[in-house]
């Protein structure tokens, strides 16, 4: 039985091989269709692992729409590999499309959420200017009591003085 990264590799030599006939230099991209389909099909064979084989079949189905003649030496390599690539490929996309749809709810989840904080955020600072505000108010009325005793005993000295 195989283990999960040794299985790996041959997903990867798959991935590999399609990238490189993609974007590869000329000699990578010049790879046959039936030279491509038959490694394709060999390695696929040794993956048991369902998600590899998803990753895989999306490599697969990809080079499906891209190459034409890749479709027909892959039905020929392995009868059948390109009806399971189409179904693992379809359910991968299914995947993909629910894993952006929850990203897009927990988007506009977090973006209320914000938006709420923010108007707390405001409240808050509002309240906090008013306190300021408030205690200013307070500083002020007891510097001015302050003032205010400061020239009462002024004026209250002389008369101390006086009656003395």
């Amino acid at each position: 039985m195989s283990s999960f990264n040794e299985e790996s590799k041959f997903e990867e030599a798959i991935a590999e091989r399609a990238s490189a006939r993609r974007f590869g230099t000329d000699q990578q991209k010049s790879m046959s269709d039936k030279d491509m389909a038959t490694a394709d099909a060999a390695d696929f064979s040794k993956l048991k692992n369902d998600d590899l084989k998803r990753f895989a079949s999306s490599e697969i189905a990809s080079n499906m729409r891209d190459f034409p003649g890749y479709k027909k030496e892959l039905d020929s390599a392995a009868p059948g590999l390109s009806d399971e690539a189409t179904r693992y490929d379809k359910k991968n996309e299914a995947m993909i499309w629910a894993k952006e749809s929850r990203k897009q709810h927990d988007a506009q989840i977090m973006e209320q959420q914000f938006k709420f904080s923010e108007s707390g955020s405001d409240k808050a600072k509002a309240r906090s200017e008013k306190l300021s505000s408030k205690m200013a108010s307070q500083m002020g009325s007891a510097k001015t009591a302050k003032e205010n005793s400061a020239t009462a005993s002024e004026t209250e000295k002389p008369k101390l003085q006086a009656s003395k």
